[in-house]
């Protein structure tokens, strides 16, 4: 009888270990897609404004070189991921021509 119970009493603690895992791996794939959800935003709002600007540098070519200067507010990438998202893959782009 005392095995059953050690036997049953591990069991349950490794059935709440892989609970609290799951949970955090649950976690940290919340929290990882919304802070890009929150950089997306960030950068499609951004873009919204100085998409002249950044478009000029994004069709030249120039997004990686250090001395042309990206007005978005997510950077370089948010520049390049914005103008991807508005023009390339959807019909935002409509609203300026």
């Amino acid at each position: 009888m005392a095995k059953s119970r050690t036997q049953k009493r591990q069991s349950e603690e490794s059935e709440t270990k892989l609970l609290k895992r799951r949970e955090a791996i649950r976690l940290f794939c919340g929290l990882l897609f919304l802070l890009l959800a929150a950089y997306t935003l960030i950068s499609i709002i951004s873009y919204l404004f100085t998409w002249r600007e950044d478009q000029n540098t994004l069709l030249n070519g120039s997004v990686m070189d250090m001395n042309s200067e990206i007005s978005n507010n997510g950077g370089r990438i948010g520049a390049a991921w914005a103008e991807s998202i508005c023009t390339a893959w959807s019909s935002l782009q409509t609203l300026w021509t």
